[in-house]
């Protein structure tokens, strides 16, 4: 191979490299963006760079910065060397993918603050979240949205769906186009080597093909597993602490404690739980847990924790940090340190009103351990 060369600064609007063909280096080459055989824009590698005189590379060129159409994101894009079918690699190329599978109250939003203070790594948001606190930080531009620094892309699914459906027409594009569309478009505009996406257990029938069948494998699962994408399944297998938990949020509305913000707390408050339905509920959070590690068990891929393992305090664990590197081959250690604070701190005795009701209920079920 006589071209040398690589993608290094991509923006929303503009992408910047080197190539240089290593056996005519004094020789002009055209370099093009991209879609499968269609050319979005080209330039040629005529900029001067100083690193590349520096090295004694090329004194005179070999830079090169072409333009981002609009509309691009979501495309799979590439940058290559015309005439020699060469296909420039990124300074950054993603070395994994990772769903983060776990149904609300597991303690993801403190697991993705912790990982996002990895430089290499970039834990999005609930993709799938409709809720409208995410509203304001989607400005129309995904390019720009996901080569940005900051790590929440909550919500925008729909939107970008949307996007989708009036630039390509409804007939054509399935909620599945929509997310293959999407994972590109993070894939190419990222920065980040690895990339989470924090899907929920209620989100993902969210993707779907056209015409598909009720009783039909999860179309997430298939593509996680045709793109090779790390999972990450996080329990809290203490049901009656997890359901414990989504009340006190429904009743303070406190969702996501900031860490950083000693006064906001759950206080005093107590919960009162009804038992004629609560073996229901807890049965439920077992069988959900059960079949998602049930559609992964045969994937290598795959890998399941449980809150309790997970956090120490506000804190992440460092076995955990240390399995997840090693999971996504991430050779820098993680920080254990977190942004968030657990919503409730206090014994369950303390918090659920009629604690002993409760108590005397799961006496002799299944789910007598998660008193303990």
């Amino acid at each position: 191979m006589t071209i040398r060369g690589m993608v290094g600064e991509i923006t929303d609007v503009r992408i910047r490299g080197w190539a240089l063909d290593s056996e005519a280096p004094d020789s002009k080459l055209e370099i093009a963006l991209m879609e499968d055989d269609a050319i979005l824009s080209k330039t040629t590698n005529g900029l001067f760079r100083e690193d590349l005189a520096q090295k004694g590379l090329s004194e005179t060129h070999g830079g090169f910065e072409i333009s981002v159409p609009e509309n691009c994101f979501g495309k799979d894009l590439k940058v290559v060397v015309l005439g020699h079918d060469h296909v420039l690699p990124r300074i950054n190329n993603k070395k994994s993918t990772c769903l983060l599978l776990a149904r609300q109250r597991t303690g993801t939003n403190g697991l993705r603050g912790c990982l996002n203070g990895a430089p290499k790594i970039r834990a999005y948001n609930e993709l799938f979240d409709p809720a409208a606190r995410y509203k304001s930080h989607f400005n129309g531009n995904f390019a720009h949205l996901v080569s940005q620094t900051i790590s929440d892309l909550g919500g925008v699914f729909f939107e970008f769906h949307r996007v989708m459906l009036n630039t390509y027409g409804a007939e054509t594009v399935s909620t599945a186009d929509s997310f293959e569309r999407l994972l590109a478009g993070v894939s190419f505009f990222s920065s980040a080597q690895h990339v989470l996406f924090d899907v929920k257990y209620n989100s993902m029938l969210n993707v779907a093909p056209f015409w598909s069948e009720f009783d039909r494998t999860p179309e997430i699962v298939r593509i996680s597993k045709e793109r090779g994408f790390h999972v990450l399944n996080l329990t809290r297998q203490n049901y009656l602490s997890l359901y414990l938990s989504g009340c006190m949020a429904q009743k303070t509305g406190l969702y996501v404690v900031d860490g950083r913000d000693k006064k906001l707390s759950v206080g005093s408050t107590q919960v009162e739980m009804e038992t004629h339905n609560l073996l229901n509920i807890l049965s439920t959070y077992k069988a959900q847990d059960a079949y998602i590690r049930s559609l992964f068990s045969d994937y290598p891929r795959f890998m399941h924790y449980d809150y309790e393992d997970v956090f120490s305090g506000d804190r992440v664990s460092d076995e955990f940090l240390s399995d997840y590197a090693e999971f996504i081959s991430l050779e820098e250690a993680i920080p254990p340190v977190t942004t968030t604070k657990k919503l409730i701190k206090r014994s369950m005795s303390e918090v659920i009103r009629n604690y002993a009701e409760v108590e005397k209920f799961l006496m002799g079920t299944e789910f007598e351990y998660c008193l303990k």
